[in-house]
């Protein structure tokens, strides 16, 4: 999504901070198994009803300007899911895939500065200085430590050598992100191929174009 150029509408303010609305996207169909392999411990062949199996994704968005979950899971039914989908079934290229109408769900969770996405974080380019982001996101990590501390949940079950653990559960999943050796910049070149990672945080032309900063981990 570019954001480039849009006006911030929100007076939430975190540590002197503008935040903005998070959003929390759930996708979830149904489609044909593709497996044939009939092995017992197949997971796919193991869980199939009917033929189909259970499948789906999910993502973080974060706006400029807070929209109402019905217009937001409007834009995700009419607009992101046909070219997902189609980008989807391209790549099982020899199997013609019978794929549900999909069950989309959006749920609002916070306001905050950083959104996370797969091991990485990011933000609105709002002109900061690199010391002034990676300040901003030493803060933000702590916040959420302390989230996950005050809402952590544990689950008991039993181990394969018939005792009793304990397991427990963080609502937030940083992916890393509080290991701050892990922090880097961009770390491919225009072709999409590994390179040395460039110290963080990103500010590699594709989030130039999209008016952000990223920081992956």
């Amino acid at each position: 999504m570019n954001v480039e150029n849009t006006e911030i509408k929100n007076e939430h303010i975190i540590n002197n901070e503008q935040s903005y609305p998070i959003y929390n996207i759930d996708v979830k169909w149904t489609e044909n198994n593709d497996c044939k392999c009939g092995k017992e411990d197949c997971y796919k062949c193991k869980n199939q009803i009917d033929g189909r199996i259970k499948n789906g994704t999910g993502m973080y968005r974060m706006d400029k300007i807070e929209e109402s979950i019905e217009k937001i899971e409007e834009f995700y039914k009419g607009q992101w899911w046909p070219d997902y989908i189609q980008k989807y079934t391209d790549k099982k290229k020899d199997i013609v895939l019978d794929v549900s109408e999909p069950i989309i769900k959006v749920e609002f969770m916070r306001y905050e500065v950083w959104c996370g996405s797969w091991f990485s974080h990011w933000t609105f380019d709002v002109g900061k200085s690199d010391w002034e982001v990676i300040r901003s996101f030493e803060n933000f990590i702590l916040r959420m430590q302390n989230f996950n501390d005050r809402n952590r949940t544990y689950e008991k079950y039993i181990g394969t050598d018939g005792k009793e653990y304990t397991m427990d559960h963080e609502p937030y999943y940083l992916m890393g992100a509080e290991d701050r050796y892990r922090w880097r910049g961009n770390h491919k070149d225009d072709d999409g191929n590994e390179v040395e990672a460039l110290p963080a945080p990103c500010r590699c032309k594709h989030c130039k174009k999209m008016g952000i900063i990223r920081i992956d981990h």
